[in-house]
């Protein structure tokens, strides 16, 4: 048998996600609804996601807003399963 060499290229690890397809919808869901209250100007309703997610009230609706998108970027929880619920029984009710 004769020897044959080859050159290759190592490309770079593709990054695995640690969260499924499921979770990954739901982020996105969430993200979604969240930049169309601000584009809405619907604090009201952004308020009210707020409490239901944290138990508590800030007066500054941008850091509402970014404090629920920062949380979106790490685990899911049960409390974002609970909003997406939420998100998706208004929109069947309509």
């Amino acid at each position: 048998m004769s020897k044959s060499t080859f050159e290759y290229l190592v490309l770079e690890e593709e990054s695995k996600k640690s969260y499924t397809r499921q979770e990954e919808k739901i982020k996105h869901v969430l993200k979604c609804e969240l930049d169309k209250i601000m584009n809405d100007k619907n604090y009201s309703k952004l308020k009210y996601l707020y409490i239901e997610w944290f138990q508590k009230l800030l007066n500054d609706n941008y850091k509402m807003y970014e404090e629920m998108i920062n949380k979106l970027n790490g685990e899911i929880t049960d409390k974002e399963y609970k909003i997406y619920e939420f998100i998706k029984k208004s929109y069947n009710n309509v």
